[in-house]
């Protein structure tokens, strides 16, 4: 061999053993990165599973936090009652002790009284009442959900009508002495403010709440309150029906709606319509009910059928609303 070979051949063999120690370097850098990448998966797996558990605390909290909510809202009930025990008391006292009231004067049976005198026999008004079960049926069938709240039921006619169609149905009334009647008669109703009753209420809970002849008693800003409260515990598509004296009938405005002195002033359609929608209602209807049987005028004139309208109109409106 020449030298000239000799030492070509010393710089092959440096060179390969450049590259294979060129090669163990990538295989430990590999064999590193492995490690690394699975330290990744590792650490990835640990947060999914961290997550998870921060989920499940979360929702044990929610869970914690609704029932928190509820036993407020019970104590709230509770705290309402009795705050109106209170003042029922005070009432009852400062009577006795001024002498306004006659002795042994019981409001609640005398409104019964009241009610049996001038509402109309039972009879009548569940008559009367059939005009809105279709609007309950659609409401139901929309909503999936067949639970029906009526304010203010009363002797409980629409209660009973609603149970007469397999319709699950609460009555709530202040008026101890109806609410005892319903009972009596196997209808569910409960002596308790409307407003704290629906508030209450887990939301979307209802697909109707119904409230006849009660809007004309309460004070603009309760109105209002009760209003929202509905709209609250309504599911999405339920319907609101609030039935009030139709002022329109000047027999009505003038006269009959005076016949119970604790009703307040009348409450005209438009308004009415403009209330729910104005509270978050998507649509609204007016109907219309309840025209006076009486003869009308016979002329064709506009004055005389402009007269036939407002006297022999309709003595009652219902605003039916949808959420």
């Amino acid at each position: 061999m020449t030298p000239v070979f000799l030492q070509n051949l010393r710089g092959w063999l440096a060179a390969l053993v450049r590259l294979y120690s060129t090669r163990i370097q990538v295989f430990a850098q590999k064999a590193q990165l492995q490690v690394v990448e699975q330290q990744s998966l590792d650490q990835q797996t640990q947060i999914v599973q961290l997550e998870r558990q921060l989920d499940a605390r979360i929702e044990q909290q929610h869970l914690l936090l609704q029932e928190v909510r509820h036993q407020l809202q019970n104590l709230k009930i509770q705290n309402d009652c009795l705050d109106q025990e209170l003042r029922l008391l005070k009432v009852q006292t400062k009577s006795e002790a001024t002498a306004i009231a006659p002795n042994n004067f019981d409001f609640d049976r005398f409104y019964t009284a009241f009610e049996d005198r001038f509402r109309g026999s039972m009879e009548d008004i569940k008559s009367r009442l059939q005009v809105y079960l279709p609007y309950v049926e659609r409401a139901i069938v929309e909503t999936q959900t067949n639970r029906v709240l009526d304010i203010g039921c009363g002797r409980g006619e629409w209660l009973e009508l609603l149970q007469a169609q397999s319709i699950s149905a609460v009555g709530v009334d202040m008026n101890t002495d109806m609410v005892r009647k319903c009972n009596s008669r196997g209808l569910e109703a409960h002596c308790a403010d409307a407003i704290t009753y629906l508030r209450a209420m887990p939301k979307a809970s209802v697909a109707v709440v119904t409230g006849f002849h009660i809007i004309e008693h309460l004070p603009f800003p309760t109105m209002i309150a009760m209003i929202d409260a509905a709209f609250e515990a309504l599911c999405e598509n339920g319907i609101v029906i609030f039935e009030t004296p139709n002022p329109e009938n000047l027999n009505v405005g003038a006269c009959t709606f005076y016949y119970d002195p604790t009703h307040l002033h009348p409450i005209v359609p438009a308004f009415a319509e403009f209330a729910v929608l104005q509270r978050g209602f998507k649509v609204a209807e007016i109907v219309r009910l309840h025209p006076r049987h009486a003869e009308q005028l016979q002329d064709s004139s506009e004055v005389a059928l402009r007269l036939n309208e407002i006297v022999y109109g309709p003595q009652d409106f219902a605003v039916i609303a949808k959420k």
